[in-house]
């Protein structure tokens, strides 16, 4: 478990980095990790769902900021 905490640890902190400018969005790595979230049972959930879409949409600049 604490591997699994430490790894997703890693990529909310790459997201949060990207989100702030501090590293540049790379797209492979947000389709990567929008992969491995859809394999997550935590997904079928529309909260979840919405508020994912959300951020995504952000990180690919469809909102102004």
């Amino acid at each position: 478990i604490k591997m699994l905490y430490a790894r997703v640890r890693l990529v909310l902190d790459y997201l949060k980095a990207v989100q702030t400018g501090e590293l540049p969005k790379n797209h492979q790595i947000l389709r990567e990790i929008n992969s491995l979230c859809h394999q997550l049972p935590a997904i079928n959930t529309l909260q979840f769902r919405e508020d994912f879409h959300t951020v995504i949409r952000y990180q690919y600049g469809a909102f102004a900021h």
